[in-house]
């Protein structure tokens, strides 16, 4: 007979996990074949207790009002919405485990390892189990731009065998060791419909209900000690600021400016309006014991005070850097202890730009030259603040370029497909068939194949890792019946079985100046077309996978095209070659041959050739110019 969730409750095999650190242990084990969990029990540790039916629970009754009201996973799906802190919640049955998180929990990581699950807060200790066979670059990359959850997949890692449970979500382990999740947070199309018909009034007293009582909860749990609320302006910190002052809440958000006395301080103390500013300190003696904003002036010894060391600082100097670095030597973290005056955000955004280091490699098709500076081939790139130094290290007519391992691939019109190292010297090379004219290529680890894109055969070559042609993948036939390309094919992007390139013309008729151009998907083991996944395209080139998203360079328009084929940037000029470093853009600009057919569309049209770094948030970009004769760029890798 099936057990209901109070009778599972009185078996002892429903287990809420607090915080595990409090506990003095760092991971718990789920062995699957065993009844239990094992020698750990948790109590509710973080709970600060439950907001459900215009009711408030403390933490020593919430979990039992909860179990009181369940019956089973599903609906405890919906009443662990409304448990406030940080609680896990293990249901297990004959046949599975369910683990629920509350909604601000800080998440589990779990491996797969040794015939069981591991379960650890810590995402250092359960990196021990990870399976560098599977490690992927692209998770890395895509966890250090994101945020949590709110903006990565929530379940990646970089490893295969290990995934993430977040706040707000279920995770169900069979006997097999088989998982699936729930993210329970969201509403079903049932209650979708039902919020669509329901009561505006009702709606908002619930809502008024919740947000009360949550904050009544936690500043309860704190013993009402004082709070700290950091206020951004927006609406969200509107409303907290509005119901922490009705439930009659103690809250002391202390501000005060740090150097910059003048307008920056001055607007900095007018978007704090009715926040007391304690102290202002500035590095410039004269000015010390003065009186400004009402407030005295201090040296930077007042921040080794003990009023000094308790203080959140706000800069408001444009030698903002500089400044940052001074606090960070006195012991404050950023953004934690101090951070820099919104009204100083364009500057910030410029000084970091402005101040960038990175080094690159680019390759250039252009005609050969003996100088080291210009013409056709491999170069090196190295951005230093607000200098930069280029040079040529292998001299060729260089198209695409991959990595593969530690070295680099690239194909050449003259040598064909040649492998080099990080210090520029050619490992091996291999001819391809004449007329290819190779130009896109990529490096699939999980096949074991190189896939060159030759635009004058309107096909796809596929390469052993010896360099060895083993197949042959055609865009259409026309080049079959007729001898010659059609479709202009550029370049391409290997995922898992699919094959993405870019091209001119899906019909085969730019030559009659029909830019139908598209990123074409073919599947690699059939290699039958499944169709394009991105249209209307004007001489699209470089196709990379950057946080799990296609983005394309449309390059005539100068367009810059991710999520979903929006345009999230728009450049004067051609644009060819691609790469990100988890914050900005590196995209390669390249004389425009063909700036007749942007008249009329683009209102300033550049022939100058060099590297954009592009913020996607700000839109600020910077140009990294080259000289004139070095005219073409077509990849672009960050090392």
């Amino acid at each position: 007979m099936k057990k209901t969730f109070k009778e599972l409750v009185k078996l002892g095999s429903i287990y809420s996990l607090g915080n595990v650190m409090q506990k003095g242990a760092s991971f718990f084990l789920i062995p699957i074949y065993t009844a239990y969990l094992g020698t750990y029990e948790y109590g509710i540790i973080a709970l600060m207790g439950a907001v459900s039916e215009n009711q408030i629970f403390y933490p020593d009754e919430a979990f039992s009002a909860i179990c009181k009201k369940s019956t089973d996973s599903s609906s405890l799906n919906k009443y662990i919405r409304r448990l406030v802190g940080m609680c896990y919640i293990v249901l297990e049955s004959n046949e599975q485990i369910n683990l629920f998180s509350t909604p601000s929990a800080t998440g589990l990581f779990y491996a797969k390892a040794d015939d069981r699950i591991i379960l650890s807060e810590d995402e250092s200790l359960i990196y021990k189990y990870a399976d560098l066979d599977k490690f992927n670059e692209i998770e890395l990359l895509n966890s250090l731009i994101s945020h949590q959850g709110l903006i990565r997949m929530p379940f990646s890692t970089p490893f295969g065998n290990i995934k993430r449970i977040i706040g707000g979500c279920s995770i169900s382990i069979d006997r097999l060791l088989s998982t699936s999740f729930d993210l329970y947070l969201m509403k079903s199309s049932k209650e979708l419909v039902s919020a669509n018909n329901s009561d505006f009034t009702a709606d908002y007293e619930e809502f008024v209900f919740l947000l009360e009582g949550t904050l009544k909860l936690i500043t309860a749990y704190y013993d009402n000690n004082d709070m700290f609320l950091a206020k951004s302006g927006g609406i969200d910190s509107s409303v907290l600021l509005a119901a922490l002052s009705k439930i009659n809440a103690k809250f002391s958000p202390v501000y005060f400016p740090y150097s910059g006395i003048g307008s920056k301080a001055e607007k900095t103390e007018r978007i704090l309006t009715g926040k007391k500013i304690t102290a202002i300190v500035d590095n410039a003696s004269n000015l010390w014991d003065e009186i400004q904003l009402g407030v005295k002036v201090n040296s930077p010894d007042f921040l080794k005070t003990n009023k000094g060391k308790k203080s959140f600082v706000i800069i408001c100097t444009t030698s903002f850097a500089e400044v940052s670095k001074q606090l960070e030597e006195m012991g404050f973290i950023p953004n934690e202890d101090f951070i820099v005056s919104p009204i100083l955000n364009d500057l910030r955004i410029i000084d970091e730009l402005e101040n960038i280091k990175q080094r690159l490699i680019f390759t250039s098709g252009s005609p050969k030259q003996e100088s080291d500076k210009y013409g056709g081939g491999v170069y090196e790139l190295e951005v230093n603040g607000d200098t930069w130094h280029h040079r040529k290290v292998i001299s060729g007519n260089c198209y695409g370029l991959t990595r593969c391992g530690d070295n680099f691939v690239t194909v050449d019109t003259e040598i064909g497909i040649f492998e080099f190292n990080e210090d520029y010297e050619i490992i091996r090379s291999q001819e391809l068939p004449q007329g290819t004219r190779a130009h896109g290529i990529d490096y699939s680890e999980s096949t074991g194949s190189f896939y060159v894109v030759g635009s004058y055969l309107d096909a796809v070559l596929v390469l052993d890792k010896d360099f060895n042609i083993k197949d042959k993948i055609s865009i259409s036939h026309k080049f079959e019946r007729y001898g010659k390309p059609f479709h202009h094919c550029n370049d391409c992007c290997v995922l898992s079985d699919s094959l993405y390139v870019s091209m001119f013309s899906r019909t085969g008729n730019w030559k009659l100046d029909v830019f139908d151009g598209v990123v074409l998907e073919i599947d690699i083991k059939t290699k039958k077309i499944i169709g394009p996944v991105i249209k209307d395209l004007w001489m699209p080139h470089n196709i990379e996978l950057i946080g799990g998203i296609l983005n394309i360079l449309d390059s005539l328009p100068g367009h810059l095209k991710t999520n979903n084929a929006q345009i999230i940037g728009d450049f004067p000029a051609f644009t060819r070659g691609l790469a990100h470093n988890g914050i900005y853009y590196f995209i390669g600009q390249s004389r425009n041959r063909n700036y007749s057919k942007n008249l009329g569309i683009s209102k300033n049209i550049s022939i100058d050739a060099g590297i954009i770094i592009f913020d996607e948030y700000t839109k600020v970009s910077r140009f990294l110019q080259l000289p004139p004769k070095l005219s073409e760029i077509h990849s672009i890798l960050l090392i």
